[in-house]
C-alpha cells in the first residue's frame, strides 16, 4: 500500500455521492457579499460558468459598454452599498445548481483532491521506512513459509529421496 501510493489516488467516493445528492436543497441565509465574492474575477478563473456570466453584455440594458463582472465588481467595492452588501436574505438552493454554477468538472476536481487529502493514511505514506518495513514483513513471511514447507516435505517424503 505504501509502494502503490494509495494516499496519491483520489478517492472516488465523495464526489459519487454528491452526484446522488443532485436534487437535496440547502436552505439557509446569504449575504449579497457572499454571492459576490462567488462571482469575482479570481473564481472566474477557475469557472467556465462563472466567467461566461461575468462576460455577459449589458450594453443594452445600460446604455452603455458594460459586462456582469464589470457590474459585480463595482457592487463590491462601491462605499456607498455597503449596508445592502451586509443585508442578509433567506434562500435555499439544490447542490445540482451549485455543481451547474462552478461546473462539474471544477467541482468534482476539488471534492477529489480534497477528499484524498482528508483520507490520507499515515501507515499508506511512500517513505523508505514504510517501504522497507513492508519489504521485510513480506520477507519474514516468505521465510517462514518455506520453513513449514521444508519441516511438511520431511514428514510427507517417507523413504527420503
Amino acid at each position: 500500500s505504501a509502494q502503490a501510493g494509495y494516499n496519491d489516488l483520489p478517492m472516488a467516493s465523495a464526489w459519487n455521492t454528491l452526484k446522488k445528492m443532485r436534487n437535496t436543497s440547502i436552505e439557509g441565509t446569504v449575504t449579497l457579499e457572499d454571492v459576490l465574492k462567488l462571482m469575482n474575477a479570481k473564481t472566474a478563473e477557475r469557472s467556465e460558468a462563472i466567467r461566461e456570466f461575468r462576460e455577459i453584455d449589458l450594453q443594452e440594458k445600460a446604455g452603455r459598454e458594460l459586462t456582469v463582472g464589470e457590474l459585480i465588481d463595482w457592487i463590491a467595492a462601491e462605499p456607498e452599498l455597503e449596508a445592502v452588501r451586509k443585508e442578509e436574505y433567506e434562500g435555499s438552493v439544490s447542490i445540482g445548481e451549485i455543481i451547474d454554477i462552478f461546473g462539474e468538472d471544477e467541482v468534482k476536481k476539488a471534492v477529489s483532491e480534497q477528499s484524498a487529502k482528508a483520507g490520507q493514511v499515515p501507515e499508506y505514506e511512500r517513505s523508505s521506512e514504510n517501504i522497507l518495513g513492508c519489504w521485510f514483513t513480506l520477507g519474514w513471511y516468505a521465510l517462514l513459509y518455506a520453513f513449514a514447507a521444508m519441516i511438511s516435505l520431511e514428514f510427507i517424503d517417507k523413504d527420503k529421496r
